[in-house]
């Protein structure tokens, strides 16, 4: 029969309509989980322009945080523009999501030569419910760009042109790795949607192709050689890599699971590592079977095979293949690529099964529309749950009990509400699951300290310090035992975090007033010197700091004038 022109306006319009109603009310939701982190209490993000080196030290190519440069500049820019006001971090999301919906109805629409199953196809990636969680948190607009620039390649390697339609896609893959490694896989799937095309036999886009992986190449030596990932010791005795892998491909098959039934979602889940070889059958057996059914599949349909692997090659990044240090093995953002292809795949079936048949066709649209609208409801739900981080931490809790991070967050979502009890007790839980995850120490250092039990904050503090001497365990630490009236413990302590970052106003200022404690007056009046020069990147994050630094100076000042002037030293 012959196929529609594309889809009316009342359906793009209920598209719209869809999609705004559905993630709209992520306006409204807070600033949480790595948003926090990585930037709003990141100086480098908040703070005056601390230079490259600076810059690249906060990113994955410093080996310090999990982010690139230019998601540090994005989120700069940002900060410029709206402070900590979610409203354009979230808007810029939902626009980057709406490009992608419609690059990826570009690619369906030229792949299935079907524009009303191309738009089923983009009607559910738009709503996909584990898309929520990268729409919620700005941090995860790596995700939105990598997956923009993809479709964007696929897009323009279809079309007419010279070299300029080469050199756009390489100037994309170039500007996804600047924003996150999974960008290697783009060159696999750029090559993959080609084959599937209807041109599929000519060699045009040969060149390109080679440019991609050409540059994906050199990508990879750089970060292998230069930048090397912080990763646990690899050891090969006792199985390891026959562990490791096994925990990939049950990463993988939970992947597959999600993507066909996205449900539970959930900020974290409950993997666990593969540690037993009896686990090796039941992960063996399902492999054998998506085996099995890729074949069939395979002689079945070429285009909705590759829609198959489109899905896996996106996954590929995400599968825990290299070994590293991940507290997450599985989340529901690493499927945002990953559901175009299994959405494609699903719409080539359908077309298939519906073939030369209107009743059948209708059947497969109204199917397609009743599944957007249960995607779209699941999504609602769980975004609903992002306007209440005590909701949002208790539901993850509900959904993965043995996931130490999923405690750790509900404690400090606890800790900012001022509710100490209840953020003690679930940060103990997260310690107990996890002794060696400092994060989770520092955080019920902090809540001690609220409670005026200082004893245990040091305690804490001190534990925090031993798994990580970074610069906010260690001036925690001193600041604890100075508030408890410790300062010449407290002085070495805050002589280090100084040196671990020596333009922070908060360490300088209690390095003043421990030494000011101690009467030591010329390092007290240095330190606090320096930390009303103006100099500083952070002391505009905390109200009130610049003028207590100024009121300790003037009393370290008129303490030292009072001081009895040095003796000479007695003659021979």
């Amino acid at each position: 029969m012959p196929k529609a022109p594309g889809p009316s306006w009342r359906a793009v319009l209920l598209g719209a309509a869809a999609f705004l109603v559905v993630y709209g009310i992520l306006f409204w939701a807070p600033a949480i989980y790595d948003d926090s982190a990585y930037f709003f209490k990141n100086s480098s993000v908040t703070g005056p322009w601390p230079g490259l080196r600076a810059l690249l030290a906060q990113s994955t190519f410093g080996g310090q945080a999990t982010e690139a440069p230019l998601t540090f500049l994005l989120h700069r820019l940002l900060y410029r523009l709206a402070g900590e006001h979610m409203l354009l971090y979230r808007l810029t999301s939902l626009l980057l999501h709406a490009a992608n919906v419609l690059l990826f109805y570009r690619v369906c629409r030229r792949l299935l030569d079907d524009a009303d199953l191309a738009f089923a196809a983009a009607a559910l990636f738009s709503l996909f419910p584990a898309h929520v969680e990268v729409l919620a948190i700005s941090t995860y607009k790596t995700h939105l760009i990598v997956s923009f620039c993809a479709l964007l390649v696929m897009d323009l390697q279809a079309r007419e042109g010279g070299w300029w339609r080469a050199g756009a896609c390489w100037a994309a893959l170039v500007l996804a790795a600047l924003f996150k490694e999974s960008a290697v896989a783009i060159p696999f799937l750029a090559l993959l949607v080609d084959r599937l095309g209807p041109e599929a036999g000519r060699r045009r886009n040969a060149a390109l192709h080679a440019g991609l992986f050409a540059i994906a190449g050199a990508y990879l030596v750089l970060r292998v050689t230069c930048i090397p990932l912080q990763g646990q010791v690899l050891d090969l005795r006792g199985g390891f890599w026959a562990n490791h892998l096994l925990t990939s491909a049950k990463v993988f098959l939970w992947d597959l699971g999600h993507l066909l039934l996205p449900w539970p979602l959930s900020l974290e889940h409950d993997l666990r590592t593969v540690r037993q070889a009896q686990g090796a059958v039941p992960i063996l057996a399902a492999l054998a079977a998506v085996a099995f059914l890729s074949h069939r599949l395979y002689r079945r349909d070429r285009l909705a095979w590759g829609g198959w692997v489109w899905a896996a090659l996106a996954l590929g990044p995400f599968l825990n293949l290299v070994p590293h240090q991940n507290f997450s093995l599985v989340s529901d953002r690493y499927l945002y690529l990953a559901s175009a292809g299994y959405v494609l795949a699903l719409a080539r079936l359908a077309g298939l099964w519906s073939e030369g048949r209107p009743a059948a066709r209708r059947l497969v649209l109204l199917a397609g529309t009743a599944l957007a609208a249960c995607y779209g409801a699941l999504a609602l739900r769980h975004g609903g749950r992002f306007l209440d981080p005590v909701e949002l931490w208790t539901h993850a809790v509900e959904r993965a009990p043995r996931n130490f991070r999923t405690y750790a967050n509900l404690g400090e979502a606890y800790r900012d509400r001022g509710l100490y009890e209840q953020a003690a007790s679930v940060l103990s839980r997260a310690i107990e699951l996890a002794p060696q995850y400092p994060d989770a120490h520092m955080d019920l250092a902090l809540t001690y300290a609220s409670m005026d039990r200082l004893d245990d904050a040091i305690a804490e503090a001190r534990r925090r310090v031993a798994l990580l001497p970074d610069f906010e365990g260690t001036v925690n630490l001193g600041a604890f035992l100075l508030n408890a009236g410790r300062p010449q413990e407290a002085l070495p302590v805050l002589r280090q975090a100084v040196q671990l970052k020596p333009d922070s106003a908060e360490a300088l200022i209690d390095l003043g007033l421990c030494a000011s404690a101690l009467r030591r007056w010329d390092e007290a009046l240095d330190a606090l010197d320096r930390a009303t020069r103006g100099q500083v990147v952070d002391a505009s994050q905390r109200p009130g700091l610049v003028a207590a630094a100024l009121a300790a100076k003037r009393a370290a000042y008129a303490a030292r004038a009072k001081r009895p002037p040095a003796r000479g030293k007695p003659a021979r």
